[in-house]
C-alpha cells in the first residue's frame, strides 16, 4: 500500500487469470481485495484493458472507485485505430485465436470522467509523456515513431484517481 507520503508498505496480490472472469463480474475483482482506507491502494494494469469493452471497463473502473475511495488506478490505453493494429499484428503474431481488443480511448479525461462523479482522470503520452527524446542520443525516426503513437495513435498513459466522495 501506499499513501501521499511515500512507501509505507507493499502488499503483493497474486491473481490467478482463470480463477474468476473480471471483465464479466467485476465485483469480484474488488472484493478479492482487503482495503484499509487509511494506507489507500495504487492499482497498475499493463496491456490488460484491450482484452475489455467499453461497458466491462466503465462497470469495473465504477467498482474499483467505491471500493477504494481515495485510491488510483494507473494503465495504458489507445486510440482505436491503434488496438485494431494491435489485434492484427501482435494478437495474431503470438497465435491467439480467441481473443478481441475492444477497449479505446482517444480523449480519457474527456471519456472516462463521464463514467462516475468518482473519478478525477488524467493522461499523458505514451511514448513522450514522462521523457522528452532530444539530444543527440535519439534518432530523428525514433521521434517521429514516437510523435505518431503519441498523436494520432493517442497511446498513453492514464490516471484515474477514485475520490472520496462525489461532488
Amino acid at each position: 500500500f501506499l499513501d501521499d507520503m511515500g512507501i509505507v508498505g507493499v502488499n503483493s496480490v497474486t491473481i490467478l487469470a482463470d480463477s474468476i472472469n473480471y471483465a464479466e463480474n467485476p465485483r469480484s475483482y474488488t472484493c478479492s481485495f482487503d482495503n484499509d482506507p487509511e494506507n489507500g491502494v495504487v492499482l497498475f494494469a499493463a496491456g490488460v484493458f484491450y482484452y475489455f469493452t467499453t461497458n466491462q471497463m466503465k462497470q469495473l473502473v465504477k467498482a474499483m472507485a467505491e471500493h477504494f475511495p481515495g485510491g488510483r488506478l494507473v494503465f495504458d490505453a489507445a486510440g482505436k485505430t491503434a488496438v485494431k493494429l494491435m489485434l492484427k499484428t501482435w494478437v495474431k503474431q503470438a497465435g491467439i485465436k480467441d481473443v478481441g481488443a475492444y477497449f479505446s480511448v482517444k480523449d480519457a479525461k474527456g471519456e472516462l470522467e463521464s463514467w462516475s462523479p468518482l473519478l478525477s482522470v488524467s493522461s499523458c503520452g505514451y511514448m513522450q509523456g514522462y521523457q522528452k527524446l532530444e539530444g543527440s542520443g535519439v534518432r530523428s525516426i525514433h521521434r517521429l515513431l514516437a510523435k505518431i503513437a503519441d498523436g494520432p495513435l493517442h497511446l498513453q498513459i492514464v490516471r484515474v484517481r477514485f475520490k472520496e466522495e462525489s461532488g
